[in-house]
Parts: C-alpha cells; sequence; structure tokens
C-alpha cells in the first residue's frame, strides 16, 4: 500500500497506528538519495579474519509479522526500485553479499509513503511501475477547519488573534506555493515549531521567523523568499529579519 501526500499530513501516523493495532513491531524507513539501501539488506562484518555477514532490518523485519514503511519513497534513488520490484512481485530478496534469498512472511506488511512530486518538495515522480504494484491512498492536507480545530484543541492558550493569524498564514502560503509553483512548503508541523518557540519567547514575530523563514531565506529562490516574507509582514507586522 502506498500514502501519497504532504508532510505532515499523518501518513507515518497511520501506519504506527496499523502496527500498534495489530500489535506487531513497526519499522520506520525514512528515505532519500543518500540511503544506503544495501546497509538495509545486510552488513558486513570481519571476524577472526573471515568475512560475516548478518541481517540488516529490513530483511529481519520482513521474515516476521511486522508492518514496515519507506517514508519519502520517491526520493530513493530509482537505482533501487529494483529490489522493491522483487519484494512486491515475489515476496522475496536476493541478498547478494550473503548469497541467500529472503522470503517475507505473509504477515509482514509494506508501506510505501511519498510527497506530491511539484516543485515545493524537489522530489521526483514515484515510478510508474512501482505505483502499479500497490494500491495507492491520497492523504490529504488539512483543511481551514481542521486546523483551526488543530490549534483549538492542543494549544488552548494561544488568544484567538493569533489563532487567526497562524491559520491564515498556512492557508496563504500553501496557496502561493500551488499557484506559483514556489519551491518552499509549509506543512502543520511548521505550526508545531511556531507554537514551542512562541511560548518560550511570547514574541509571534520572531518564532514565525525562526519556524518558518528562516529556512525559506536560505533557499535560492528569490521568488519564494519575497512572496513568503511580504505575506508574513501582511499578517503580522513587521518582521525582525
Amino acid at each position: 500500500m502506498s500514502l501519497v501526500g504532504e508532510t505532515g499530513t499523518g501518513k507515518t501516523t497511520i501506519v504506527k497506528e496499523i502496527a500498534a493495532a495489530l500489535e506487531i513491531p513497526f519499522l520506520l524507513v525514512p528515505c532519500d538519495s543518500g540511503l544506503d539501501f544495501n546497509e538495509l539488506l545486510c552488513s558486513l562484518h570481519l571476524v577472526n579474519g573471515n568475512t560475516v555477514s548478518h541481517e540488516g532490518p529490513l530483511v529481519t523485519f520482513m521474515q516476521r509479522p511486522s508492518v514496515i514503511l519507506l517514508d519519502e519513497v520517491n526520493a530513493l534513488d530509482p537505482g533501487k526500485f529494483v529490489l522493491l520490484f522483487q519484494l512486491l512481485d515475489l515476496g522475496t530478496i536476493f541478498v547478494k553479499e550473503a548469497n541467500k534469498t529472503y522470503t517475507k512472511h505473509p504477515e509482514a506488511r509494506l508501506f510505501l509513503a511519498a510527497n506530491p512530486p511539484t516543485a515545493s518538495y524537489s522530489v521526483s515522480q514515484v515510478s510508474a511501475a512501482l505505483m502499479n504494484k500497490v494500491f495507492c491512498i491520497d492523504v490529504p492536507p488539512f483543511t481551514e477547519s481542521e486546523v483551526r480545530q488543530l490549534l483549538g484543541k492542543r494549544y488552548p492558550d494561544l488568544s484567538e488573534k493569533l489563532s487567526g493569524q497562524i491559520v491564515r498564514f498556512y492557508l496563504e502560503v500553501r496557496r502561493l506555493c500551488s499557484e506559483g509553483n514556489l519551491r518552499c512548503q509549509y506543512s502543520i508541523r511548521n505550526i508545531h515549531y511556531f507554537v514551542l518557540r512562541y511560548r518560550k519567547s511570547r514574541n509571534a514575530l520572531q518564532a514565525m521567523k525562526s519556524s518558518f523563514l528562516d529556512g525559506i531565506l536560505m533557499t535560492d529562490d528569490r521568488e519564494a523568499q519575497a512572496a513568503c516574507s511580504k505575506l508574513a509582514l501582511t499578517i503580522f507586522g513587521k518582521l525582525p529579519l
């Protein structure tokens, strides 16, 4: 099964809850271009002058009842997809270093999570061949009503004015990124970061800067910098940049 949705929409939480409900172990594999996929399968060690292979975490988990999540799989080196094809098609993985084929347990469940392939995330489209082998579920972003409910329930100490500013900024940045195809993103996680920083400083402008704008201002996308800074100024007032 594959879950496709923006950062912070609960993809990882959904899969964790499935593992908890089934009462079986959960393995999270954050994928990125620097991930050494082979280490997930096998590691080699020198013992008394001999090379000995040890099962990697993916191989260990797939041989027993478990839930495995490959997170942000579209950031993975496409060259590694052949191993996923083998696992999805045959339920097996051949590990060259161990010269052994491992078989997936019938109750080992494999999930893939991916961000949408937009300029905001700078990730590629997930291989169509790979996605055709799994059941895909779109995880939608939070609506305005859901963000307001989250703030009110989780952070009841925030003023109505500040909550309104946060919600407005969240929605407007999302709109800017979508309509302008800007290379920046603003998820529900940034709201959590903002509140944590605001509670320490009680300075909404500084909290906004450190929870979101610092990341944008370090990019080389001048259009994104200008658009998001202007938006923050409009909603929150003068920022201490």
